[in-house]
């Protein structure tokens, strides 16, 4: 769910200001962990331009989909904050988070 925040956050602070594929992938390999940095660790084995790049699209075919990301929307709203009866509070939270998840759905 946090994919594209990830890609937005990454593109203005790394990726435009660093000039070279080698630190680029050098970056996202620093700035990842669990699951992600294992599918990025073998692309530090490549040539930098082919390695970044190949990063890159895994990153975008395993996370960046739309599909998995509004089905991780739905589970996200399905396991929400839960609503009781006369529950304002409850309700403005639930809202909040339906909110975000039609903002994830917009960017992907």
């Amino acid at each position: 769910m946090n994919f594209w925040s990830f890609v937005r956050d990454f593109e203005s602070h790394v990726d435009e200001r660093v000039d070279g594929d080698v630190q680029n992938l050098s970056f996202l390999l620093q700035h990842s962990k669990g699951n992600v940095r294992k599918l990025i660790e073998g692309c530090t084995r490549m040539r930098p331009q082919r390695g970044y790049g190949e990063a890159h699209r895994q990153l975008f075919e395993q996370y960046g989909q739309f599909y998995i990301i509004a089905h991780a929307c739905v589970t996200r709203a399905v396991d929400g904050p839960q609503v009781q009866i006369n529950d304002a509070d409850g309700l403005r939270a639930f809202a909040q988070c339906l909110r975000g998840l039609l903002f994830d759905i917009e960017l992907s």
